[in-house]
């Protein structure tokens, strides 16, 4: 499994009616690939948001409540037998007008490094990102509101790094999630996803 989405399921989807925990909200994977690919829910947040199971009931893993250690913030993630899955934390910016980063510590692998995708990206990528987001954005405020206020502004796109490569991508809510390397515990990224880029 290489990418999936965490977010609403529809209440009319037959998986989604299936859910254990009564939950509308969760992980789908994406099956088929493609644009003609669907998502098929793999696993439902727990009404906390802060557990996720499985979708024969079982507990897939729980977040311990965040601690905040000289201003970092730790969200540490369980197994379902309560051993240590792995840790993610909330790096906050060094200036005022940056924003902040993340870092995943999975036990015996390189430390992961979420940043924006701008901060990590060479310049061609760079270039050809920033052009879309400026045509996002261009799109969104012809569709402000009378007000003048504007549309839904895009989420940014984090690139995630260990030891120079890159591991994963994420890109705000309800976009796909992309797992590049095979050893990243999918359940720490099916958490990051729930606790989004906040």
């Amino acid at each position: 499994m290489s990418a999936f989405t965490y977010g609403s399921l529809a209440s009319s989807s037959p998986a989604a009616a299936k859910s254990p925990t009564g939950s509308r909200v969760g992980i789908r994977i994406l099956r088929g690939g493609g644009s003609g690919g669907f998502f098929t829910p793999c696993a439902f947040a727990g009404a906390d948001r802060r557990s996720l199971y499985l979708p024969d009931g079982s507990l897939l893993c729980t977040v311990d409540a965040a601690e905040t250690v000289d201003g970092v913030r730790h969200d540490r993630v369980r197994a379902a037998d309560g051993e240590p899955v792995g840790t993610i934390r909330r790096i906050p910016p060094a200036r005022r007008l940056l924003k902040h980063t993340w870092r995943i510590d999975q036990p015996g692998r390189p430390e992961i490094v979420g940043r924006n995708l701008f901060a990590t990206t060479d310049p061609r990528r760079l270039a050809a990102h920033t052009a879309d987001t400026a045509l996002s954005l261009t799109f969104d405020t012809l569709l402000s509101g009378d007000d003048g206020s504007l549309g839904p502004v895009r989420p940014r796109v984090l690139a995630w790094k260990a030891a120079g490569e890159l591991v994963m991508t994420t890109d705000g809510r309800h976009q796909p999630v992309r797992v590049l390397a095979p050893w990243v515990d999918r359940r720490l990224a099916f958490v990051f996803a729930m606790l989004g880029d906040e």
